[in-house]
């Protein structure tokens, strides 16, 4: 094998690792998106050079030359990478598509299909490789694919001294210099050396794995990568309590977190595309709170009804806002939702706990008012069953014994109503197993045909 190819397979396989790592800390942030297939394309690059510098004839060299035809999507991706991370305004413009990935496609297929850029392959020391061609298609894609370097590692450098936060600065000054690298790489061996009649491999491929070894330097001391406000954003959408729904300015869901699954049952693949009306209990209601919030702007806090796949009721409050874009234009609505089902159970009880307190109370006042008619009752119906006891039939003995029981039952209602009113307070106090027993049977009223030993002992053997 060629020692001159090692360092390229070196180069290729630190791209692949590095574009897997950033693409495994966030798979929806474009910036980890763009690094990482910018690091895949460089580790295809300096794969195609390394299997062009040990090919065994001038053929198999010619295929890895032309193979390696992709080339320029990785300047342009790595300029668009330094755009977004420096939050640059062509990030938000089509103009960078433009700029960037119409010349590396006209590059990428000239090189393929015509001999404009490259001649047929030379063998030198270090091995096979293809010298340029001497046309103005080679030179549009130098000036081009330099020029684009060098613009990207100026924007980190100008990032550099207007970013607020020392961490940016420092993340910005490892990008400029990691982009810097493949730029004078190049420069120095297929411009200056050359003019300088000095034979030397092309380092520019080679060089695509300093610009990855400083990327990863940035990412493990600076924290490249490992947040940015989409993944913030992302993470608090995720965990938040409370649902949350995105509609479109017509009400269809277009969004929802994991609470708003958990708490309406529905899988996310039937929730989405729905109207935001249907997951309420009345969707009348809905109409009219959607209604609300186009002419308010703003809703917090309204009490209404949502209603769950299985057609369980669940009561919430609902506050929503419309989203504007930048030229303010009405494009959405967001929506938090705050199950309060379980608050407004607890509610209920303890209205009904207050209502029947007042009721006791009540109760309380009403059985000592009825005590002192009751006690006259009895009173006059003593006297008048002592008085005329000898004159009174059997039935109107039986009626007295009838007057005396309905007392003695009213008197049960009101003491126990009494005792319902009673703040009953419980005191922790010393007892053997007899006293509880007797204390017990002197509640009860034992028919007197029964007869009752207490043979417990005071104190347990």
């Amino acid at each position: 094998m060629n020692f001159f190819s090692f360092p390229l397979f070196f180069a290729s396989i630190m791209c692949i690792v590095t574009g897997a790592v950033v693409y495994h800390f966030n798979r929806k942030a474009k910036i980890n998106l763009l690094f990482s297939i910018a690091a895949i394309l460089g580790a295809y690059w300096a794969f195609t050079e390394a299997m062009m510098w040990q090919s065994s004839t001038a053929e198999s060299a010619f295929f890895w030359g032309k193979a390696a035809f992709l080339w320029p999507f990785f300047a342009a991706l790595a300029t668009h990478f330094a755009i977004t991370f420096t939050e640059s305004k062509l990030d938000k413009t089509k103009y960078v598509f433009l700029i960037l990935y119409l010349p590396a496609l006209f590059i990428s297929i000239i090189t393929l299909f015509t001999g404009l850029q490259y001649t047929y392959p030379v063998k030198e020391y270090w091995g096979y490789y293809l010298p340029y061609n001497n046309s103005w298609f080679t030179f549009f894609a130098a000036i081009w694919s330099g020029g684009i370097s060098i613009f990207a590692a100026l924007l980190c450098v100008k990032y550099c001294f207007k970013a607020t936060e020392k961490v940016k600065r420092l993340q910005a000054r490892c990008i400029a210099i990691g982009l810097s690298i493949p730029v004078c790489a190049y420069a120095i061996t297929n411009i200056i050396f050359p003019l300088s009649n000095i034979s030397v491999p092309n380092l520019g491929n080679i060089s695509v794995g300093g610009f990855i070894g400083i990327i990863a330097y940035a990412m493990w001391k600076y924290d490249l990568f490992n947040l940015d406000p989409y993944a913030t954003a992302e993470n608090i959408i995720s965990t938040m309590p409370d649902s949350l729904v995105l509609a479109n300015i017509k009400g269809q869901i277009l969004r929802v977190n994991k609470s708003t699954l958990n708490f309406l049952k529905y899988p996310e693949s039937e929730i989405i595309g729905k109207s935001i009306t249907e997951l309420f209990l009345n969707k009348n209601d809905g109409l009219s709170i959607l209604t609300d919030l186009s002419a308010k702007r703003e809703i917090n806090n309204l009490e209404t009804k949502f209603r769950t796949k299985s057609g369980e009721e669940k009561t919430v409050t609902f506050s929503g806002s419309i989203v504007r874009s930048k030229r303010g234009i009405d494009i959405g609505i967001t929506c938090i939702v705050h199950d309060i089902t379980y608050r407004k159970s607890m509610e209920e009880k303890l209205v009904a706990a207050e209502r029947f307190a007042s009721i006791g109370e009540l109760a309380g006042m009403v059985g000592h008012d009825l005590r002192n008619p009751l006690t006259s009752i009895r009173g006059a119906a003593y006297y008048l069953k002592s008085k005329y006891s000898n004159e009174m039939s059997t039935t109107e003995k039986e009626m007295f014994k009838t007057i005396e029981s309905s007392i003695d039952y009213s008197n049960k209602i009101i003491s126990d109503l009494l005792d319902y009113s009673k703040n009953i307070k419980l005191e922790l106090e010393a007892v053997t197993p007899k006293i509880v027993l007797s204390s017990a049977f002197s509640l009860v009223q034992k028919p007197s045909n029964i007869l009752v030993n207490n043979l417990v002992e005071d104190a347990p053997e």
